[in-house]
């Protein structure tokens, strides 16, 4: 078993990198709303989620949520934020 490392607030990048290192895959990435694009917002595998110390199997797949980048700073009032999520596949190697 392999320890998940803290990657919440980190780049996708920086995600892929400690995953790959540690013989995990990465699976499907959805985005969501929010300032910075390809950040870790959460991650799962198999529909649950994961933090950071949380053990899985060698060569798991691992499933991140991501910022898009496309929410700016949102006042108080405004309650009409588009929330929505979308995913994208991702090739396995």
């Amino acid at each position: 078993d392999v320890r998940i490392p803290d990657l919440v607030q980190k780049t996708y990048r920086q995600a892929e990198h400690n995953l790959i290192a540690l013989g995990l895959k990465i699976g499907k990435k959805t985005y969501k709303p929010y300032l910075a694009k390809d950040v870790v917002l959460e991650m799962s595998q198999n529909g649950k989620k994961l933090k950071s110390g949380d053990f899985v199997k060698k060569s798991s797949t691992i499933d991140l949520v991501l910022g898009d980048g496309k929410t700016g700073y949102q006042g108080y009032e405004n309650d009409d934020i588009d929330t929505t999520t979308y995913t994208e596949e991702t090739e396995e190697n």
